[in-house]
C-alpha cells in the first residue's frame, strides 16, 4: 500500500508515485486507501488511479446493537458511503474495491480492547459491497 487515508494535500505527490508505479509495473495496482468520500472525485481526477479503494468502518466502539435505529443508521451510512464510492468509480471508468472491517475499533492498535468481528458482521459488509458491484474485497491486518 502506498498510502492509507491520505489528506487531499497529499494527492499531487500520490499522483506522481502512482504514475511511476504504472510505468514500472503496469500489471499491479498502486494501492491507496482513500477514506474520504467527499474527496473521491478530486482524488480520482488528480491521482488518476486504476481503482478506488475504500475501507468504511462499520463497527466502531461496539456501541451499535444488532437491531433498532442505531443499527439501521449504521447500515444506511455504510451503504451510502459504498454507493458514493461506486458512483465516483463508475463515472471515472475505474474499478472500486472495498476492504471490509475485520476488527472493532475501540482503541488504537495494539489495544486488547479491539475484538475480532463475528463472521456475520464481516459477511454483512461483504454482501453490501458486492450488492453495489465492488470488484474486489480485500482483507488487511495492520497489527
Amino acid at each position: 500500500t502506498i498510502s492509507d487515508e491520505p489528506l487531499p494535500a497529499q494527492y499531487e505527490e500520490l499522483a506522481n508515485v502512482t504514475r511511476m508505479f504504472k510505468e514500472v509495473d503496469p500489471k499491479h495496482p498502486a494501492l491507496i486507501n482513500n477514506n474520504k468520500p467527499s474527496t473521491f472525485n478530486d482524488y480520482i481526477s488528480l491521482v488518476q488511479p486504476n481503482e478506488l479503494m475504500f475501507d468504511p468502518y462499520f463497527f466502531i466502539w461496539d456501541v451499535i446493537p444488532y437491531s433498532g435505529p442505531g443499527f439501521q443508521r449504521a447500515v444506511s451510512s455504510y451503504a451510502l458511503n459504498v454507493l458514493n464510492q461506486r458512483n465516483s468509480a463508475l463515472n471515472s471508468k475505474i474499478l472500486f474495491w472495498v476492504i471490509p472491517q475485520a476488527v472493532s475499533w475501540d482503541q488504537p492498535p495494539p489495544s486488547k480492547a479491539n475484538r475480532q468481528l463475528q463472521p456475520k458482521e464481516i459477511r454483512l459488509q461483504a454482501y453490501l459491497a458486492l450488492a453495489f458491484l465492488s470488484k474486489i474485497l480485500l482483507s488487511l491486518s495492520l497489527w
